[in-house]
């Protein structure tokens, strides 16, 4: 399989950073784009959040924690805090079903001009984008 990792900016969902967290072969290519500077990539702490609690059911928690904090300290990501991040999702959430860290997601992408990222299709963004595009359209890398 190959994963194509698009240049400029991205935004990075929790999906991949489990990806990157588990060094599968999608996460080896968004390390491989990320380290060579081809990519910078932008997350939400809500992202974060979904990342350890999903590894932490994997793993446990002082394996996720430590993982997920190398990973916020690796350098790679720039974690966006901004309250319009915040507006932005909830704004999002107000108007299509899908997850709220979905949301977070497509927000990071607005707010920081990126392309939206998911390491594989989502059922619920698919529907919603039948109904109508997003104004930045999601790459799912498999």
């Amino acid at each position: 399989m190959s994963v194509a990792i698009p240049e400029g900016s991205v935004a990075l969902d929790s999906s991949v950073l489990i990806e990157l967290i588990g060094g599968t072969e999608k996460g080896a290519a968004v390390l491989e784009a990320l380290s060579s500077r081809r990519s910078t990539s932008h997350v939400s702490w809500v992202n974060i959040m979904e990342t350890e609690y999903i590894v932490c059911r994997k793993v446990g928690h002082d394996k996720a924690r430590e993982s997920v904090k190398a990973l916020a300290e690796s350098g790679f990501l720039m974690i966006d805090d901004n309250p319009l991040v915040h507006q932005t999702a909830a704004n999002i959430k107000c108007q299509r079903s899908i997850s709220i860290v979905d949301c977070y997601t497509f927000a990071v992408a607005e707010v920081t001009s990126s392309v939206p990222v998911f390491a594989s299709e989502d059922a619920e963004i698919v529907r919603e984008m039948k109904k109508r595009p997003f104004h930045l359209a999601p790459l799912f890398l498999s």
